[in-house]
């Protein structure tokens, strides 16, 4: 079944799945298949009322080629929600193996993540960039939709930076850091 938008409650949820709903899933058994599903690392920047946010997150997907969107989801418990909720741009810096000291950056809390003015600057729209040789994409956020405990955001990628072609990408898996390594070959 198909559900717009104007379908979820304020809670994000769809009534018409939740009156169905017989029992809860278990949700320790969800986390762990979600351990073992590897995913790509990013480092998502944003500034609001002067505030500037810096985190790591495994939850950037491409949705839509036209017009180029991107979407991501941010925590309520997360220290960068509420900057993130009055933000109207991101840039997300896609990660390889070679910058894993900027994702254990984005993901320690309680730090001021742009301490360091050696590690960043402004991009020329203004908006707060870590110096890496990644590919970057800023996008102008257009929609944010609860979802439980976290907030769907919905962007349209305005500027691209391809960064250095090359190198091993960044993935997230087993709650550890990794390179992706030499290529699988497909079965013929």
């Amino acid at each position: 079944m198909h559900v717009t938008p104007a379908q979820l409650d304020v809670a994000g949820k769809n009534p018409a799945s939740e009156a169905g709903r017989a029992q809860s899933v278990d949700v320790d058994a969800c986390k762990a298949v979600f351990r073992r599903h590897p995913a790509g690392a990013a480092l998502l920047t944003a500034e609001a009322d002067g505030r500037r946010v810096a985190m790591t997150l495994t939850s950037l997907i491409s949705v839509s080629a036209t017009p180029f969107l991107v979407a991501f989801s941010v925590s309520e418990s997360s220290s960068s929600a509420p900057v993130m909720a009055n933000a109207s741009r991101v840039v997300a810096h896609l990660l390889g193996a070679k910058d894993i000291g900027l994702a254990v950056l984005g993901a320690t809390s309680g730090i001021d993540r742009f301490r360091d003015q050696e590690l960043w600057t402004r991009n020329p729209s203004g908006a707060p960039v870590f110096l890496t040789e990644s590919p970057r994409l800023e996008a102008q956020i257009l929609n944010r939709v609860r979802a439980g405990a976290a907030t769907l955001y919905v962007a349209e990628v305005v500027a691209v930076s391809l960064g250095q072609p090359g190198g091993d990408p960044l993935v997230y898996h087993e709650g550890t850091w990794r390179g992706l390594g030499a290529r699988v070959t497909e079965p013929a």
